[in-house]
């Protein structure tokens, strides 16, 4: 792939955007050009302010609940009215596209220009890579209808991973790239980074062989923002638990909020909560605890304590993971 100078990044979420900035700053001769999706998804990303980042804004309202409490008519009419917005800004010619998934939005801006596309899966993707469940069977059928329509029609079909054809995926686990195997891509196209949006070789945890646990974290998941009611009860009943927990054995405990999480989230706990934010998060005697994330992940990278609540794949995820400073485009 040519060195490229004008690229076209798709945001999708915070730690995306983390990622393009650290591009920036290595790439300055490359000009990144940001598709905001804040007003679309209802998410608040904030683009940097490095010279050679340029918004680009889609004037759309806001809206007032997550995306994905919307009803699927409701979320593609909405995806189409962000896209007729796109169309009408003046924009160069790209050599190279980046996105963070294969969703409808993305595939419909990407097949307006005939360049490169990179996608950056920097999330943990879960499922076991040797099983055959109803998922893989519901992937299969979407695929058969893919063949069916045409290419300028299928942006309305559900998502499924690799659909948009990407010249290549980065992925930050071996584990990653193990399920989109088993998933049928290409794994020529496949690339492991690592947690490039980390600076993990200049940050150190101070030897723990000593140290005794005094903090305890409980890292949040966005489940409301993707309409998961279910799943969001069950996480305030864990934040319940270990509160109580570690009330008994005298640890000081606290929640750290995902990005898309807002503290309304937490209403239903009717108890007072204490939140932490990716900056109070240096103390050595940390505990994390939480279901598989991309968060937990890089707290192990960097030596800190973790415990996995609700994830069966997830230490095979951590032993499959290496972390490279080279981001290879």
């Amino acid at each position: 792939m040519d060195d490229p100078s004008r690229v076209l990044y798709i945001c999708q979420n915070p730690s995306g955007m983390d990622t393009i900035e650290l591009l920036a700053e290595k790439f300055t001769d490359i000009t990144f050009y940001c598709v905001t999706c804040n007003n679309l998804f209802n998410q608040s990303v904030s683009i940097p302010s490095a010279k050679n980042i340029h918004p680009i804004l889609l004037s759309i309202p806001e809206l007032k609940t997550g995306f994905y409490g919307l009803s699927n008519l409701s979320r593609l009419r909405r995806i189409r009215q962000a896209y007729r917005v796109f169309k009408k800004i003046k924009l160069p010619n790209f050599d190279l596209i980046i996105y963070n998934n294969d969703g409808a939005f993305q595939r419909m801006i990407s097949s307006n220009f005939g360049c490169k596309k990179v996608m950056l899966l920097d999330g943990v993707l879960s499922g076991n890579e040797h099983s055959l469940n109803v998922a893989d069977l519901k992937t299969k059928l979407l695929k058969f209808v893919y063949r069916i329509f045409p290419e300028n029609k299928n942006f309305y079909l559900p998502s499924i991973l690799g659909i948009s054809n990407p010249d290549r995926i980065l992925v930050i686990t071996k584990h990653c790239r193990a399920y989109l195997q088993k998933n049928s891509i290409d794994v020529n196209k496949i690339s492991v980074i690592g947690f490039s949006r980390l600076n993990i070789e200049n940050q150190t945890v101070p030897n723990k062989a000593d140290l005794r646990i005094s903090r305890v974290v409980f890292v949040a998941q966005s489940f409301l923002w993707h309409g998961l009611q279910k799943f969001n009860c069950a996480m305030l009943l864990e934040i319940k638990f270990w509160k109580k927990v570690c009330l008994e054995m005298g640890l000081h405990f606290a929640v750290k909020p995902h990005p898309r999480n807002s503290k309304s989230d937490f209403n239903d706990l009717k108890e007072e909560i204490v939140f932490t934010s990716e900056s109070d998060n240096i103390d050595p005697c940390t505990l994390y605890i939480g279901m598989s994330s991309t968060y937990i992940l890089e707290r192990h990278k960097l030596g800190y304590g973790i415990l996995i609540t609700r994830s069966s794949n997830f230490f095979k995820t951590v032993d499959n993971m290496f972390y490279s400073s080279e981001f290879p485009i």
